[in-house]
């Protein structure tokens, strides 16, 4: 039975090496490596049995193992706990292992739906860094486990520990290697290189991907009955699309991770003015994206203009306010 898995295979002419123990090994440079950490599995953990968390960890090992044999000269290499390392590029050329990398990893993400059922917890999301390096991979013993050893394995580990939930961050070396034609194809935004600090190494040009949700309005208020309104409004009237969210810490993460035709958001959440989140938003996304996104803010009081929001318009409820909201999005105020 012939394997499709790169690990599989070295077990197998492992045995047939006739050097000494240790010196079975190969050195692999312009290599693909991912690390992938589920956030929130400590306390996911804490809730569960340990034959609950092996059957949970099993569907989703799994799951990847089924996504990935999608992409060719991608494989999982190990799973440590919650912790995934991918590599791509072995044995073959490097060619395009970055973009097959980069494509898993939005698919992936695309299926967070998915890995939260396997899960049963809203509250799991997915982190993921991707470098391009140079590597030395090979057997160890007692007990025997195929190993990935150099300082560029420890590059994309922080690149992930300092990712944003939902989005990949990747190094300069990365960035340079995705195809324009993986970018529009999958509708990915490269964010601004930055000089990022990461534990262990210094300072290093790092950007975040961005999934780019063409034709689609992301609709945001804490009563589920306005958020329904404004949806069918913008379907029937006009040809985005839409996505509704009440929790305010659901709609924060996506405004982070994610870029919309425009925003549609509710000022107040209870007794919250999201203004303050709003104000921190904008000043991250001036260090990393290298467009504002178009927020239209609603409201049941009047607001007054802020710069430092970047908010075009602010549409109060009340009478005629669904007829403003349409001439709004009509007009083109993002």
């Amino acid at each position: 039975m012939t394997s499709y898995n790169r690990i599989d295979e070295v077990y197998e002419r492992e045995k047939q090496c006739t050097l000494p123990i240790g010196e079975c090994f190969e050195i692999h440079n312009e290599v693909g490596i991912c690390l992938i950490d589920i956030e929130n599995y400590s306390t996911w953990c804490m809730r569960r049995k340990p034959e609950d968390i092996y059957f949970t960890m099993t569907m989703y090992n799994t799951m990847l193992t089924e996504l990935l044999k999608r992409y060719q000269g991608v494989e999982k290499i190990e799973m440590v706990g919650d912790c995934v390392m991918i590599v791509s590029g072995i044995p073959d050329a490097p060619g395009d292992c970055i973009d097959n990398l980069v494509m898993f990893c939005f698919e992936l993400l695309e299926r967070i739906n998915e890995i939260k059922r396997i899960f049963d917890d809203d509250h799991i999301s997915i982190r993921v860094g991707v470098h391009l390096g140079n590597i030395c991979i090979g057997m160890t013993h007692s007990p025997r486990s195929y190993r990935i050893f150099g300082s560029d394995v420890n590059v994309a580990s922080r690149l992930e520990s300092t990712s944003l939930s939902g989005a990949v961050h990747v190094s300069k070396r990365c960035v340079k290697r995705i195809t324009q034609s993986t970018l529009l194809k999958h509708r990915i935004e490269i964010g601004k290189l930055a000089a990022t600090r990461l534990k262990g190494i210094g300072y290093l040009d790092t950007a975040f991907l961005f999934q780019k949700k063409t034709n689609e309005v992301l609709v945001c208020d804490d009563e589920p009955i306005t958020c329904k309104c404004i949806q069918r409004l913008i379907e029937k009237n006009t040809s985005y699309k839409t996505k509704l969210w009440t929790k305010l810490d659901s709609i924060v993460n996506d405004m982070y991770k994610s870029v919309y035709s425009l925003i549609i958001l509710d000022r107040f959440y209870g007794e919250k003015d999201i203004v303050p989140i709003i104000r921190e938003f904008r000043t991250w996304e001036r260090n990393h994206r290298n467009e504002n996104q178009s927020i239209l803010m609603i409201s049941a009081h009047g607001s007054e203009p802020d710069d430092d929001l970047m908010v075009r318009q602010f549409i109060v409820k009340g009478a005629g306010f669904y007829n403003s909201l349409l001439k709004a999005i009509e007009m083109g105020v993002f």
